[in-house]
Order: structure tokens, then sequence, then C-alpha cells
């Protein structure tokens, strides 16, 4: 039996089976062959795939992480019009779905930790400290750093979806295949579904409770975990009280290069 370790597309099967064949590959046919990766001579290695189900359900997928997001939730018991949208709208882990259909509005997994995807992440993220109650500053901040970093890949891979989604858009002249499209939160011209403006998610709250506490239980707080909080308070929505935090830090360290930085980013918003 022949096997290679790769990300592979459904849309590179006939390509691929055409090619192994010898025959020829038709210009209009989508896809790309994987007859090097199977006879292990290289040159076909996507960095990502597609996954879609229905327009509702659409999955990005590399070599090491799999992030997934309805895009209709409502269909599955998740109510977009009672805002805020958020995981905790979500079917939790072990709680049965009202559909029967077990996925929360968003997921991310580490391939290469958890290959069976047993566990969400932006649900029941890894913090590294046993009990965040009696945790030192430095604990607290450097779980903090990891949550807010599980944050910024889980945009990188939104982001990415919503790209792809805009160059299928891009493809479809027909007005109501586009009207489709448009339910499915995508076609808002930015680059959160517009069932998501509102959305806060677990991730973010810890990472701004755990630095919140930082700053709280140090005599002498750091710039960066000053940074940290009013960054993860302010990507949960209350700008208010990120901005006052900032100052706060500010005040403290005046001279610090990140708080100043992050200052001018919160004034351009």
């Amino acid at each position: 039996m022949i096997s290679a370790e790769t990300v592979a597309r459904n849309i590179d099967v006939l390509p691929t089976l055409l090619d192994l064949l010898g025959l020829p590959i038709a210009r209009d046919i989508e896809g790309i062959s994987a007859k090097p990766a199977i006879l292990g001579t290289g040159g076909y290695d996507p960095e990502a795939a597609v996954i879609e189900w229905n327009d509702q359900i659409l999955c990005w997928r590399t070599h090491e992480w799999m992030y997934a997001h309805k895009t209709r939730p409502e269909l599955y018991g998740a109510n977009p019009n009672d805002p805020p949208f958020d995981l905790i709208d979500a079917p939790q882990p072990g709680t049965p779905d009202p559909s029967n259909f077990e996925i929360d509005v968003e997921e991310l997994y580490d391939l290469k930790a958890d290959p069976h995807e047993q566990r969400n992440l932006l649900v029941d993220p890894p913090i590294g400290i046993d009990d965040p109650e009696t945790a030192s500053p430095d604990a607290l901040l450097a779980a903090t750093k990891s949550l807010l970093d599980l944050h910024r890949r889980r945009e990188s891979m939104r982001q990415a979806l919503d790209l792809w989604q805009k160059g299928r858009l891009n493809a479809i002249t027909d007005a109501e295949a586009e009207g489709a499209m448009a339910q499915t939160g995508y076609l808002n011209g930015g680059g959160e579904s517009s069932h998501g403006q509102a959305r806060q998610s677990r991730v973010l709250e810890l990472a701004a409770k755990f630095a919140s506490d930082a700053i709280e239980r140090s005599p002498a707080p750091t710039a960066e975990a000053f940074a940290m909080a009013a960054e993860s308070i302010w990507l949960r929505g209350d700008k208010k009280a990120a901005r006052l935090l900032l100052q706060r830090g500010l005040t403290a360290h005046p001279q610090d290069d990140s708080l100043v930085s992050l200052n001018n980013r919160f004034e351009k918003r």
C-alpha cells in the first residue's frame, strides 16, 4: 500500500487518478495531481485545505491545526440574534446539541497533540497553571501570552477562510447564488462574519482575567502585564476599560514602547 503524510484535497482526486493512469488532465479540471506525494518525489504539499458542508460549516485545515466555523449556528441551536454571539451560546463539551449535531460555533484543534480532535481549544484552552487563584504574577502572564497566541492563531485561520470565501465569490455571477452565500455571514465586506460582530471567547475571557490578576498581585506591575491585559480586554469589546487600564500602565511606564504603540493602535480604532 502506498501512503503519504500530507494535506490532501477532494478536488485533487480526479487529476491525481488521471495522472497515475497516464491520461491528460483537461485544463478546466479543478485541483492538481498528488502523484508526486504518492510516489515520494515531492512537488505536492498544499499548505492548507478547505473543508465545507452545505455552506454552513467551513474548516481550514493545515498540517498542524484545524479550525472549524459554524457559519449558520441558528440551524444548530445557537441564536445569532441574541448578542453577544459567543462560544457560551454554543453547545459545550458533553452537552447535547438540540439538533444532535455536535459542533461548537467555532472550533480549533492542535492536530499534533490532539489528532482525533477531542479538545476544542477555544472552549477548553490549556492554561499551564494548576491553580489560577494562587498562581504567581509571572505564571499568570505566561498563561496570558499563551492564550493570546491561541487567539491570534484563530484570527489568522478565520481570515484565511474569509479570503477563500471571497475568492470563490469572485467567480460567481449568478445573483441567486451570491444571495445564498451572503446568508453564511461571510459576504459582509469585512473580516468578520456578520453573526460574529459581538463574539467573545473563553480564550480572551481567561487572558483578560489572568493579566488583570497579575497586575493586582504584583507590587510593581510590568509594562508587559498592562499591555496584555489592555489588549485582552479590548479584544473582548470593552474599549473603555481597556483604555483606562492602558493609561494606568502609561502612567507607571511612560516611556515603554509596547504601551505607546498599543495606545497608538487604540487611538486609530
